[in-house]
């Protein structure tokens, strides 16, 4: 992964996401495969996978999106 992106998602994980009010404000927020707890989203151009439990979120991975 590119620095200047590292910079951009480490910026987002610990810093923007706080300001967040709902996960579903999130920019392609959606659930993962039905799951209940796993849940992914967009930053630029990578996908971020989150692991929500209650009040505990887990960014689990982040990810290239795909070309299609």
């Amino acid at each position: 992964m590119p620095l200047r992106i590292r910079d951009r998602i480490q910026d987002f994980v610990f810093t923007e996401f706080y300001a967040v009010k709902h996960l579903q404000h999130l920019e392609d927020f959606r659930s993962m495969a039905m799951s209940q707890i796993f849940y992914r989203f967009t930053v630029a151009e990578y996908l971020i996978s989150i692991e929500v439990t209650g009040e505990i979120i887990k960014f689990v991975r982040v990810l290239p999106k795909p070309l299609i």
